[in-house]
This record gives C-alpha cells, structure tokens and sequence, in this order.
C-alpha cells in the first residue's frame, strides 16, 4: 500500500530532523571532549605554576579568569 502524501512528508521531515539531532549530539559529545581535555592541561600546567612559586618564592596566578569560570560552572553543575 503506498503512503499517503502525509505520511511521505512527514517521513522525510522526520528523517532529517534524526540526522540533524544526531549531527548535533556528535558535536557536543566533541566540545565536551575537547573542554575536558582543555581543563585537565589547565590542571596540569597550575600543578606547574605552583611548584615554580613555591620554588622562587613569587605569587604568580595558577589560574585565568576562563578556566576558573569553567572550573566553577562545571563543579556547581555536578553537586
């Protein structure tokens, strides 16, 4: 039985929207690799810093104003 002018339109309305939300998710399911991977070399690179200031004796920020944000966007959102 064939399929009415409806169903064809929505069949192929409803096909696209699937492809377009799944296009969407394997963008978001990237930046959210690439944002934790971001943070953990900020990590890292503070982990660094703090040796370096205890070393010289100096008070050098470990942090920019991005990924504290971040950091504090992310923990408020998990707790």
């Amino acid at each position: 039985m064939r399929l009415s002018a409806y169903q064809t339109q929505y069949k192929r309305r409803m096909k696209r929207a699937i492809s377009q939300r799944a296009s969407a998710d394997k963008k978001a399911r990237r930046y959210a690799q690439l944002l934790a991977d971001a943070l953990t070399l900020a990590g890292s690179a503070a982990a660094q810093m703090n040796a370096l200031n205890q070393l010289y004796n100096v008070d050098v920020s470990t942090q920019t104003l991005l990924v504290h944000d971040l950091h504090w966007c992310t923990t408020c959102s998990s707790s």
